[in-house]
């Protein structure tokens, strides 16, 4: 299985860009390896150019793809809703949902029959440092938005991600934790489209 699913510390990064060009993200382990890239598919520049002037951005489709471009994963996202992640083949693998009494950015992380087997849960309200815990409610890993800096928080869509694992976990949290950092980013911060109107 790829070494996406079984390092402890990762790095989620996005190249500076202009928000309404297609997500892309770059998955690194600790050594500094890249382990994945991701891109978004089906946006065309007449789609780029609607979500410029229109802030068309509720729906992003993310092909998720080893170091030598191997399909892994599929993340489906709605703007600040839900996602849902899937094998290649279309097979669910789980999803991320609003969680019920919990702050506005924490997620309940479901399998794929829809049952609750973790939270992702924004601990101090802000969307920077985010608690994963596992169906016992014990704390599994830990998710960092690291600040890039005024202009690149304001302007561009620059993301960075540290994704830390305590403990091997079992499926199917050991394929959605690590990729958790793009469904948050996908669900809250890649809206930072500017509608022109």
């Amino acid at each position: 299985m790829s070494d996406l699913f079984s390092s402890p510390l990762l790095w989620v990064e996005q190249p500076t860009r202009v928000p309404v060009a297609r997500s892309r993200y770059k998955v690194l382990n600790g050594a500094g390896a890249v382990v994945a890239k991701a891109s978004e598919q089906g946006v065309s520049l007449k789609r780029a150019a609607a979500r410029a002037v229109f802030g068309d951005a509720d729906r992003r489709l993310v092909e998720v793809r080893g170091p030598n471009g191997e399909a892994l994963l599929v993340i489906e996202a709605y703007s600040e809703r839900n996602a849902f992640v899937s094998w290649p083949n279309g097979a669910r693998i789980g999803s991320f949902e609003a969680a019920k009494r919990k702050r506005y950015r924490s997620r309940a992380i479901l399998d794929h029959a829809g049952n609750q087997v973790g939270l992702i849960d924004d601990n101090n309200g802000l969307g920077r440092r985010y608690d994963v815990l596992d169906a016992h409610g014990t704390v599994a890993a830990y998710i960092d938005k690291k600040w890039t800096g005024v202009l690149k928080e304001m302007a561009t869509t620059a993301d960075r991600y540290r994704v830390e694992i305590h403990r091997p976990l079992p499926d199917p949290l050991r394929v959605l934790v690590p990729v958790a950092a793009i469904v948050l980013d996908m669900l809250f911060f890649e809206s930072k489209d500017w509608p022109i109107s």
